[in-house]
């Protein structure tokens, strides 16, 4: 539920971290795609629970599933490191 505060609050912008936090420069392109779809997936997964529960947003007009963002447009590498085959990666993921 906290979650679903956080990505229907403006004040905040929740991004993929991947998955299981792992240094995707050591990942083959395939676990490393593997590692953001995940995080994908359950973005995807809390945001339509939040759709499904169709909560007002304190202080807002809309409810909180037309506030926060269809999909995270932000991406973080874990540790900050990356190279260009994981960059690849993570820009044929969108």
């Amino acid at each position: 539920v906290r979650a679903q505060q956080l990505i229907s609050d403006a004040r905040f912008e929740v991004g993929n971290h991947t998955w299981e936090h792992r240094n995707l420069r050591l990942l083959s392109s395939p676990d490393a795609a593997e590692e953001i779809r995940k995080a994908d997936q359950a973005y995807d997964e809390l945001r339509q629970d939040l759709e499904g529960r169709k909560c007002a947003v304190p202080g807002r007009r809309g409810m909180a599933d037309e506030i926060a963002p269809k999909s995270m447009s932000l991406f973080r590498f874990p540790y900050g490191a990356c190279d260009s085959r994981s960059l690849a990666t993570v820009g044929r993921q969108g």
